[in-house]
C-alpha cells in the first residue's frame, strides 16, 4: 500500500516536473533561434536564454521579441520604425542584464538610425558596464557630438577615463 503511494506521487511529480518543462521551453522560444537581420549592415540576434527569468519579464520579453520579428518580417517597415523596435528590445534587455543581446540590437538601431542620440548614448553605457572602456569612449564621444550639452555623457564619458587612470 505505501508502496504504491509513493510510485504513485513520484509519477506525479515526474509529471509535473516535465509539464513546467515544456511550458518554459514554450515560453522561450518564441521564434527560431537565431533573427536574422532584416537589412543589410545589421547584426543577427541570438535569442538570450530566459529560464532563469520570472514568468511576467519572460512574457515582456517574449512580447517585445514577438514585435521585432513581426516588423523584420514586413517588407514595408520603414529604418525608423525598425530601428525602434530593435532599441526597444535592446532596453528590455539591459535591464534585465542581458547584455550581448542588448548590445546586438543598439547595434542595429544605431546602424539604421545613426542621427538617434539615444541608441549610440546607450551602447556607450553598456560598454561602459561591460568594461568594453575604449568602445564606451568612442560611442560616448559620437553622442556628444549629437549632443554636446547632454551632461550624463560628459559625466560618464570622466569615469571611464578615471577607470582607466587617464586624468
Amino acid at each position: 500500500m505505501v508502496n504504491t503511494l509513493f510510485r504513485k506521487s513520484i509519477c506525479l511529480v515526474l509529471v509535473g516536473a516535465f509539464h513546467t518543462a515544456v511550458v518554459v521551453r514554450s515560453q522561450t522560444s518564441s521564434a527560431e533561434p537565431i533573427l536574422k537581420p532584416a537589412r543589410q549592415g545589421l547584426v543577427s540576434l541570438h535569442w538570450p536564454d530566459l529560464t532563469k527569468l520570472e514568468e511576467g519579464v519572460r512574457e515582456q520579453v517574449t512580447s517585445f521579441q514577438d514585435s521585432l520579428i513581426s516588423k523584420v518580417k514586413d517588407p514595408t517597415v520603414s529604418d525608423t520604425a525598425l530601428s525602434e523596435a530593435y532599441g526597444e528590445l535592446g532596453e528590455i534587455y539591459h535591464a534585465y542584464s542581458l547584455t550581448a543581446p542588448a548590445r546586438d540590437c543598439y547595434l542595429n538601431s544605431s546602424v539604421l538610425a545613426p542621427k538617434d542620440f539615444r541608441w549610440i548614448y546607450l551602447l556607450g553605457r553598456l560598454d561602459q558596464q561591460d568594461g568594453r572602456f575604449d568602445d564606451a569612449i568612442r560611442h560616448y564621444q559620437a553622442a556628444r557630438t549629437l549632443r554636446p550639452n547632454y551632461t550624463p555623457v560628459l559625466v560618464n564619458l570622466g569615469h571611464v577615463y578615471l577607470e582607466q587612470n587617464r586624468l
